[in-house]
């Protein structure tokens, strides 16, 4: 594998996180109300519940890795599950308060208590550990088998739907009351219209449809029976 490929890798897992540092920074000048703040809460879960479902469970499927996909949601639900509560055991930073976007999570860390200087460092530390492990994965997952992919994809997944059913719709849902239903759905739809935007091969989780020489013989080509063979 080149080195090319693998700081790529690198600055476009930099990139995915750069939301981290900056939340940091817009939770210093602005702490939203317990209503916007659920209105957020809730956008941000339906345009989780979307990208779940488009970019990770339909991957797989398509794949046709039901039970890949499975075995990893399993896991990701699990893990999820014991890592907050392994958190909320030794009462940690974040709480259930602050779980959605990354300037909600800094409010709360700083209603809290936490020195904004901490927050920044913590979440700057993250973004780093983003690009090392899209680094490191574009090496170690170089030619492994697509099962091995939907277990990822489905651990993912797991982890995610997870954490919006058990912390972010709930608190949402009593930070904001009835504004969390159509909240979601706009975040729902907003996120499957913007996977409408882009090209084509890029819609279909990256992967381009096979050219027409490819197909399954004998679908193509349907000889006349009564014509020559």
């Amino acid at each position: 594998m080149s080195d090319t490929l693998i700081w790529t890798a690198f600055w476009m897992g930099i990139v995915s996180a750069v939301s981290l540092p900056m939340g940091a920074l817009a939770a210093r000048f602005w702490t939203p109300s317990d209503r916007m703040t659920a209105i957020l809460m809730a956008f941000g879960g339906g345009a989780l519940l979307a990208a779940l479902t488009i970019d990770l469970v339909a991957a797989a499927l398509e794949r046709g890795h039901f039970n890949a996909l499975a075995l990893g949601a399993v896991g990701g639900g699990l893990l999820f599950v014991f890592l907050n509560q392994l958190v909320n055991d030794f009462g940690g930073f974040v709480r259930k308060t602050s779980t959605t976007f990354y300037h909600l999570r800094s409010v709360g860390m700083r209603q809290q208590g936490m020195g904004f200087g901490r927050i920044i460092g913590m979440w700057t530390a993250l973004m780093l550990i983003t690009g090392i492990g899209a680094a490191a994965g574009s090496v170690f997952f170089e030619g492994a088998e697509p099962h091995l992919f939907a277990i990822v994809e489905g651990l993912a997944a797991g982890a995610m739907l997870t954490m919006i059913a058990e912390t972010m719709l709930p608190e949402a849902y009593l930070k904001g009351g009835n504004v969390v239903g159509l909240s979601t759905l706009a975040g729902f739809l907003i996120a499957i219209f913007s996977k409408t935007l882009e090209p084509t091969d890029v819609a279909g989780h990256g992967h381009a449809k096979p050219p027409a020489s490819q197909a399954v013989p004998g679908l193509l080509h349907h000889p006349d029976p009564g014509g020559p063979q």
